[in-house]
């Protein structure tokens, strides 16, 4: 996995966060209808903001995890 990534516009019309290493397919892609034209004109800023969320999400889990394994870890020493 990249340590950086990339907000592109794909030919679709949809936004994507993908590796800048390596553009075969994006990690997520956020599509948006056409019924709301307020939204369509600001969906970058509305997709930059759902994948940082993500992003977020994602580290909290990873680090939840790791935690985890610690705990257990260190459990299977104190006996």
């Amino acid at each position: 996995m990249s340590d950086v990534w990339e907000i592109v516009q794909l030919e679709s019309g949809d936004i994507a966060l993908q590796d800048s290493q390596n553009d075969k397919e994006p990690l997520m892609v956020v599509k948006f209808s056409n019924k709301d034209l307020k939204i369509k004109q600001h969906q970058v800023e509305i997709a930059k903001a759902m994948f940082n969320s993500a992003i977020e999400t994602i580290t909290n889990i990873q680090e939840q995890e790791i935690l985890e394994q610690i705990h257990n870890t260190r459990s299977d020493f104190v006996h």
